[in-house]
């Protein structure tokens, strides 16, 4: 934090006697390299900057600590249990003494979103690698949904392309926006990553299996390089065709079978029979390494060409226990 405050203003803010409760690390806002404010899909408007990496800085509403300091603790509490490499991590907190505003950071993968990334290099992607994309955003989700957290809104605009891997974007962050709406979000194209169930009935609750149903559309767009259903132009023609008729995107042709029946699972109309998240995992593993032991010298990343020489080593679903959260490592 800023050394040119008041000694009194640490001991007095309720910000920052929650920061510390929780053991939050506090960055010190002069070391932040800003770029200035950019509007990000699911984090809203943030300033984007850089400290030892890219991260992106969301203030926290006065609302919060003038209404609802309960609610402000209860997303700290959730950052903090969320610690995966796989999901963009939760780095701690800053002041602006300029702008006198309190503010999250967070990772930031500096090569942009998913869909980005397929529409750049699609016919350049081995199997290995869209296999190892759907594997980590896979163990991601599963991380999730073992904190007890639903995302809620995943698709090929909130998945981002770190380095040599795919992390989802941390829905907890998303919280801090006032005007935070429960509502499905109709715009920008990506009604087709959700859930039948809940289109069809807008008061249900989302859920895993809700979750799980964006994964296998998603695991679709991986293998097609394509957005779902882009021939519809009407946003509401297409979630009649979803609910009412069950209709899914043409299976993707020259792909494992194991990968098709997979995804295909993951979307199916009844929540009842779509895969939890650690058969997913398994499955995808399994692929991978299969994939790895097949290859023919096709070689596209390092990691992939790591993984070649290992495919045992795949990494685990819940690798992220033993290792140190990215706050660990800045204070050290």
């Amino acid at each position: 934090m800023s050394s040119n405050l008041n000694p009194t203003y640490f001991e007095d803010n309720e910000y920052i006697k929650m920061f510390r409760s929780y053991h939050v690390y506090e960055l010190e806002n002069s070391a932040i390299e800003s770029e200035g404010e950019v509007n990000i899909s699911d984090f809203g408007i943030v300033t984007k900057g850089y400290f030892r990496q890219s991260v992106v800085m969301k203030h926290i509403p006065p609302e919060f600590i003038n209404n609802d300091n309960a609610k402000l603790e209860n997303i700290i509490h959730k950052m903090n249990n969320i610690s995966h490499p796989n999901i963009l991590q939760f780095l701690g907190a800053t002041y602006d003494p300029e702008t006198k505003r309190h503010m999250i950071v967070l990772e930031y993968a500096e090569n942009g979103t998913l869909q980005d990334y397929i529409s750049k290099n699609f016919n350049n992607l081995k199997p290995a690698t869209k296999l190892k994309i759907a594997n980590d955003i896979a163990r991601g989700l599963k991380h999730m949904h073992d904190q007890g957290i639903i995302h809620r809104n995943l698709n090929t605009k909130t998945i981002f392309m770190g380095n040599e891997k795919a992390q989802i974007s941390n829905p907890i962050f998303l919280e801090l926006n006032i005007d935070a709406s429960s509502a499905i979000p109709l715009q920008g194209g990506m009604i087709a990553f959700f859930d039948p169930e809940i289109l069809k009935n807008h008061n249900l609750p989302f859920t895993s299996a809700s979750d799980v149903y964006s994964l296998g559309v998603i695991m679709w767009s991986i293998c097609s390089g394509k957005l779902p259903f882009e021939c519809f132009t009407s946003q509401k023609d297409l979630i009649e065709q979803i609910v009412s008729k069950n209709i899914r995107e043409e299976p993707v042709e020259n792909i494992q079978p194991a990968y098709l029946d997979l995804y295909q699972r993951c979307w199916d109309l009844d929540s009842e029979k779509r895969p939890a998240m650690q058969d997913v995992c398994n499955q995808l593993k399994v692929m991978l390494q299969e994939e790895l032991r097949n290859r023919d010298g096709q070689i596209d990343t390092p990691e992939i060409s790591q993984l070649e020489n290992n495919p045992n080593e795949v990494p685990e679903a819940d690798e992220s226990k033993a290792g140190e959260s990215n706050q660990q490592k800045f204070k050290r």
